[in-house]
């Protein structure tokens, strides 16, 4: 197994978060608890649940942006390992809670014990990159 695998998991989470904000949103509207011509403006205030999963979804594109740009790297420069597969595992699971703790049980203790675990795999995992490639 390769660290595509872990990569196309955290990149089907994308896409699930994204599904997930599309629902609570499309239910809001349906429901006219908002208003749709302030949608386009950015100016509707949506219910708890919609607004945790637009965070959610912003967050994807921080964070996992460098496990997507480091999975790349390793593969192409071929220093990817057992290690790093692990590594890559813990970081996806990770994720997958911190998005379960955000968006459904929103116990943002837990979320933030997930994202810092995440973001510590994720500098541990660099930092092999770094001293594999000997820089």
């Amino acid at each position: 197994m390769s660290l595509i695998t872990p990569l196309l998991v955290q990149v089907g989470l994308i896409f699930l978060v994204m599904f997930t904000l599309v629902r609570f949103r499309i239910v809001e509207i349906f429901s006219k608890s908002v208003n749709e011509d302030d949608i386009p403006l950015r100016k509707v205030e949506w219910p708890e649940k919609a607004t945790r999963a637009d965070s959610n979804f912003l967050s994807q594109f921080e964070m996992p942006v460098l496990f997507i740009a480091l999975v790349i790297l390793q593969v192409v420069t071929k220093t990817d390992d057992q290690m790093q597969l692990y590594l890559a595992w813990g970081y996806v699971a990770c994720r997958i809670l911190h998005y379960v703790f955000h968006i459904f049980i929103a116990q943002n203790t837990l979320r933030t014990v997930f994202f810092t675990i995440s973001s510590f795999i994720l500098m541990i995992m660099w930092i092999r990159f770094a001293l594999a490639i000997h820089i």
